[in-house]
């Protein structure tokens, strides 16, 4: 990871101001240069497989029509489970998909169980998602910030 070269030095006086206002008393150790890098895997980690969970929920319908909408679809995806979200688009060739994420893992598998489905005249066909129906929502969804690094005793430290 990258980290910035003025980082331990501020770490290391944010440290001193800690300790100096501690007292003799409580026992503070030195904030660690590794110890970010190790919750950022962990954080990594956890991010990968809610990531990954997420997908193998969601599954790509292809040979919809021009016509066909997002209430319809529903409904039929009904059908294998509870739907949680459903985005209609146009592939490079201007054919008409959907990606559909259900509630369950069960329900997913159980579209895609079969070659195509017969709707109205046209196949339908259910294949594994390659993406989430909504990526960069879910991105920006999974930032948090357990504790801040400054607090007010902190951040006089950076302005001095």
């Amino acid at each position: 990871s990258i980290m910035d070269p003025g980082s331990a030095d501020l770490l290391r006086r944010v440290h001193d101001v800690q300790k100096a206002q501690a007292g003799p008393q409580e026992d503070l150790r030195a904030p660690s240069m590794a110890e970010p890098q190790g919750v950022q895997l962990e954080y990594m980690r956890r991010y990968k497989e809610q990531m990954e969970a997420k997908r193998m929920k969601t599954v790509h319908c292809a040979g919809l029509a021009e016509d066909d909408d997002e209430e319809g679809l529903r409904h039929l995806c009904k059908q294998f489970g509870d739907v949680e979200a459903i985005r209609m688009d146009k592939d490079g060739d201007g054919k008409a998909f959907a990606l559909i994420e259900f509630k369950e893992y069960v329900s997913a598998r159980t579209a895609t169980s079969r070659l195509g489905f017969k709707v109205d005249g046209k196949t339908l066909v259910f294949t594994e998602s390659k993406t989430l129906v909504n990526a960069h929502n879910y991105v920006e969804q999974s930032v948090h910030f357990q504790s801040p690094v400054f607090d007010q005793q902190t951040t006089q430290v950076v302005f001095n």
